[in-house]
């Protein structure tokens, strides 16, 4: 269950006993997958970012670079005219720093335009202009278009059509807006970002479900494969919102809120590569400026998630400790080696999230602990991170001194003995093992910029200074706005740099406070301990206005409204019965409250009314949909709409108990096998794994799927991953009603559906308990139970 917290600064006390004009502090919202995390990462390891982030590009930029395995860059010349109309001057970069001479032509845009994008957004570097070339101009290669003239992005160059794959067309087409956003008076990447919009905005014709791979536009038909990317979704939306700002077309904005809407409507988590981590900037971006009301929370917690109910199974928010090293807040997969982060997905989803707190100020203190876990524990990408034993190529490191290339990735431990925790590497040498080279990656440090770009610092080493206006492409008119956290288990003096030589006042987005006043160069003020602080520099004597819940300082937005709300008893994937109380909950400002709200199932309204206050009800009735996502919408006295969504199922009342299992009766259909203990508790059988997977049947029984037959598995305790498999007619093949996750509560499984589906009316089905984990993780089953509608 989620938890709130106020957060009141020390700079606030101050202030207060000055008699300083105050807003009210914002009410801080958690973020559930971080509860538990250290606040100050251990070890502790800060770097010059821009620095580093300098040099990694200049030396991928640098055609004759003489150390080993280098240059990774090749330069040509076009003649012929791609289908974008792009001739001269251009580059293909290395994916990998590897032996590998045969490069004639582009390489991809996921390393080359995410370079071209880190230069521009690094202080030091002009990529209009570096060893006398323009690389904004060459990253054009990448706009193309299709046989009947319709512009996109894609992976790779030239061409006529995108990849068969969501996130790698759409990963780039980002890359490329991100760039557009960098050189708005460009009229050659304004025009083609309009272009591609359009494009996307028809293709949305055909585009009848997200769960497929991709999307061909040169067919104007989906893509199957061996894998759905429903995260395409975020993509598009994205590419639809920055289009709205740039041009201001309502056409855009309409479909961007089209998207998002119909995303927060998916029973499944869609995230799959990246494109996931930009839904909640999204939602965030709408809900503030356009009062969307969109269901930011779940949006947030598809991003930190432990990889359950994913589209990409396991994929997440690293929340662990390895060995000696923190691993909070780098992005990758949860399982793979116990673990396995990448540099890019990390960088990119953490540039991605930083301007959330700025539109959604509830989540500015774990937004703050999070990207400050980040800028930290992302030493172990770097050469100079981890100790060389501790990585794939020490020994390269060793031998040429470049200390600052970045590993493809970090797994907890060596794939191979010696088992090492943890361990610097990359999928190079796993798929070509017989091309000599490493297992550093140009793909991977091309898109620093996303992350480099917002850190600074402050006096205090601990306590880092982001730029939440850097990675907030296209925004509106915005005064300079920071976000700070204080990890630490004290207070500290701070002192922040300014930029530029005018004079300011210091405003605490957060705190609702000024934190200094008529300051020039650096503004100083006190932190309190586990504190975040969102400075906003207003002209000196700027008044602060209230207006529909925002604060605004000569008419520009410094504080968006804080304000969410919750559904406390209700997680994510339960099941309520019919006759349940759902109750709500609002945290809003004080001089708020909700007047009326709307309860959605499966997109049918399923209760409205009246409301008056903070807390309300309403009861499930009987006769709705019996899964779905439950989204509830209030309108508040200020006018703002807020809404939150849970994928639930539903228990109808009229069905009947033909079957209830627990205790004895329970553990006799469970017996001990080779890799699992199963012992009888007082509250249910106990599933203690040694190794590997287990499974367990239940005898095979005749099921009418005309009786509604639906069969629940209560567990309490899930620390090993388990799922549940299904038997048919004796058939020997197996199908998946529910894929291994670590996952507590009660679980409702619609067999009639699935034997409707399998073209029966009725079969002999057995069920089966799959569990499959690690040594000494457990699984408690309390009960299993079979519902019916019966005679």
């Amino acid at each position: 269950m989620k938890k709130s917290v106020r957060i009141i600064s020390l700079g606030l006390v101050l202030m207060l006993l000055s008699g300083c004009a105050l807003a009210e502090p914002v009410q801080q919202n958690a973020i559930s997958l971080m509860e538990g995390w250290p606040n100050l990462p251990s070890p502790y390891v800060n770097r010059d970012w821009n620095e580093y982030a300098r040099k990694v590009t200049l030396l991928s930029f640098d055609g004759e670079a003489d150390a080993k395995y280098f240059p990774i860059t090749y330069y040509y010349t076009r003649q012929e005219p791609t289908s974008g109309g792009f001739t001269g001057l251009n580059f293909g970069t290395h994916t990998y720093l590897r032996q590998n001479n045969a490069m004639g032509g582009p390489g991809e845009a996921v390393t080359q335009l995410a370079a071209i994008l880190t230069a521009s957004m690094t202080e030091g570097l002009d990529p209009r202009d570096i060893n006398g070339m323009d690389y904004v101009k060459m990253a054009q290669i990448y706009f193309m278009r299709t046989p009947d003239g319709r512009g996109f992005v894609s992976n790779n160059a030239p061409g006529s059509d995108c990849t068969g794959s969501f996130w790698y067309t759409l990963y780039p087409t980002l890359l490329y807006f991100h760039l557009a956003a960098q050189y708005p008076q460009d009229e050659a990447l304004s025009a083609h970002i309009r272009e591609v919009a359009d494009t996307w905005l028809s293709a949305l014709n055909n585009i009848t479900t997200w769960d497929a791979m991709g999307y061909s536009l040169k067919n104007n038909q989906l893509v199957t494969g061996g894998h759905t990317e429903p995260e395409g979704i975020f993509g598009v939306a994205y590419i639809m919102l920055m289009a709205h700002a740039r041009f201001g077309e309502e056409k855009y904005l309409n479909a961007a809120v089209a998207l998002m809407e119909r995303a927060a409507e998916f029973m499944e988590n869609p995230y799959y590569e990246i494109l996931g981590s930009y839904a909640p900037v999204i939602a965030a971006r709408l809900n503030a400026e356009k009062n969307a009301g969109l269901p930011l929370e779940r949006m947030m917690d598809w991003v930190f998630t432990d990889g359950t109910h994913l589209a990409r199974p396991s994929w997440g928010i690293i929340d662990a400790r390895w060995g000696d090293y923190d691993a909070y807040g780098l992005a990758g997969s949860h399982t793979d080696t116990n673990g396995y982060a990448f540099a890019m997905n990390t960088f990119v989803t953490a540039g991605a999230l930083a301007p959330v707190a700025r539109y959604a100020p509830e989540y500015a203190h774990d937004l703050g602990k999070y990207l400050t876990a980040v800028a930290s524990n992302s030493h172990m990408f770097f050469a100079d991170g981890l100790p060389l034993e501790l990585q794939d190529d020490g020994d390269y490191v060793k031998e040429t001194g470049l200390d600052f290339l970045v590993y493809e990735g970090v797994r907890h431990h060596k794939r191979d003995l010696p088992v090492v925790v943890p361990f610097a590497t990359g999928d190079a040498k796993m798929f070509s093992p017989n091309i000599p080279g490493t297992t550093f990656s140009f793909y991977s440090s091309g898109p620093m910029g996303m992350f480099s770009s917002i850190v600074g610092e402050t006096n205090v080493p601990e306590i880092l200074c982001f730029d939440l206006l850097k990675t907030d492409f296209e925004h509106g008119a915005a005064y300079p706005t920071y976000l700070l956290y204080n990890p630490l288990n004290e207070a500290k003096d701070v002192i922040m740099p300014l930029p530029g030589e005018d004079r300011c006042d210091v405003w605490d987005a957060v705190g609702g406070a000024y934190l200094a006043k008529n300051v020039q160069g650096e503004a100083a003020f006190k932190m309190a301990a586990d504190q975040a602080a969102m400075p906003v520099l207003l002209p000196v004597g700027a008044e602060l206005t209230e207006k529909d819940g925002r604060t605004e300082a000569n008419g520009v937005t410094v504080r968006y409204a804080g304000g969410w709300i919750d559904l406390p008893q209700t997680r994510e994937y339960s099941m309520l019965r019919s006759g349940d109380e759902v109750k709500l909950q609002a945290h809003l400002p004080e001089n708020d409250r909700v007047i009326g709200y709307s309860a959605a199932l499966a997109g049918v309204e399923i209760a409205a009314g009246e409301a008056d206050g903070k807390e309300f009800s309403f009861i499930l009735r009987e006769n709705v949909p019996s899964e779905g996502v439950l989204q509830v919408t209030v309108e508040t006295a200020l006018g703002k709409k807020l809404s939150c969504a849970k994928a639930v199922q539903v228990l109808s009342g009229k069905l009947q108990e033909a079957m209830h299992l627990e205790g004895k009766s329970l553990k006799k259909n469970f017996s001990r096998t080779s890799n699992c203990r199963v012992a009888l508790e007082e509250n249910g059988v106990r599933f203690k794994m040694d190794w590997g997977e287990s499974i367990f049947s239940l005898p095979m029984q005749l099921i009418k799927a005309d009786e509604n037959p639906r069969m629940i598995f209560k567990i309490s305790e899930s620390s090993a991953a388990w799922g549940i498999k299904i038997f048919i007619n004796q058939t020997a093949e197996t199908h998946v009603l529910r894929s291994p996750a670590r996952e507590e509560g009660e679980f409702l499984f619609d067999l009639g559906e699935f034997i409707r589906n399998a073209g029966f009316s009725q079969a002999h089905v057995k069920v089966q308990l799959v569990i499959r984990e690690d040594s000494g993780k457990e699984v408690l089953l309390n009960e299993i139970a079979l519902y019916t509608e019966g005679e």
